[in-house]
């Protein structure tokens, strides 16, 4: 979980250019979306808005939607293959 200090827009923006592979609204995450790079996945949630479709090309710093006023908060995942890998060590 990261605070809206690493979105201080509300404004939710790719780290690594990708392509989205999935967006839903996944319960207790709100609307989520899934963008691939190479062989690492990160995952984007509790976002109010999405922005983007599955099989969008993305831009390092494209927005893909934003947070809620009520929430201020986004759930950030990153995957390598199929282990999770700590988000602060690619994040600065």
């Amino acid at each position: 979980m990261c605070s809206s200090d690493l979105f201080p827009s509300h404004d939710i923006k790719v780290v690594f250019p990708g392509k989205v592979v999935g967006t839903q609204v996944v319960p207790g995450y709100q609307y989520t979306v899934i963008v691939q790079h190479d062989n690492f996945y990160t995952v984007y949630a509790n976002m109010e808005s999405i922005q983007v479709k599955r099989g969008d090309v993305l831009a390092v710093n494209q927005s893909i939607g934003n947070l809620g006023e009520e929430k201020p908060e986004i759930h950030f995942e990153l995957w390598k293959e199929k282990q999770r890998l700590n988000p602060s060590d690619w994040i600065q």
